[in-house]
């Protein structure tokens, strides 16, 4: 019973991806009207602070404005649990280092801990906000 569930969830998920990128480094998710930053600066993607990530994402203008870091269900909305190591989709895979990556959500009754979603094994767990991790930015489809 649990590996069909697990399977009906890949199989979801994998059903309703669908990305186009820009050449500015933007993915835009049509189905679901959000927009992903695959671009970092110098190609470089830095472990950060849940506040520094916060900051980062605010004052991103990758070809435009309006980024902020993605709440749990968004971040795991580009999570491909048919991959490994990352386990992302392949418009992700070369931006995508295989760690931990910050969301906007707290962790239920600790405001000091924040959800984030490590790629390298697939597991949504929780952390102090003053740890590091990575960020991927998202902003409402334009």
């Amino acid at each position: 019973m649990f590996k069909f569930i697990i399977l009906s969830l890949v199989s979801v998920s994998i059903l309703f991806a669908e990305f186009r990128l820009s050449d500015e480094g933007v993915a835009t998710d049509e189905k679901r009207g959000l927009q992903w930053q695959v671009k970092y600066e110098n190609d470089k993607i830095k472990r950060q602070s849940h506040k520094i990530a916060i900051e980062y994402c605010q004052s991103l203008e990758l070809d435009g404005d309006g980024w902020r870091v993605p709440n749990k269900n968004e971040l795991l909305s580009i999570v491909d649990y048919s991959e490994f190591k990352p386990a992302t989709y392949s418009i992700f895979k070369s931006s995508t280092i295989n760690d931990k990556y910050w969301t906007s959500t707290s962790y239920s009754n600790k405001p000091t801990h924040a959800r984030f979603f490590d790629f390298k094994n697939g597991v949504l767990s929780n952390s102090y906000k003053r740890h590091t991790a990575y960020v991927r930015c998202v902003r409402d489809a334009i």
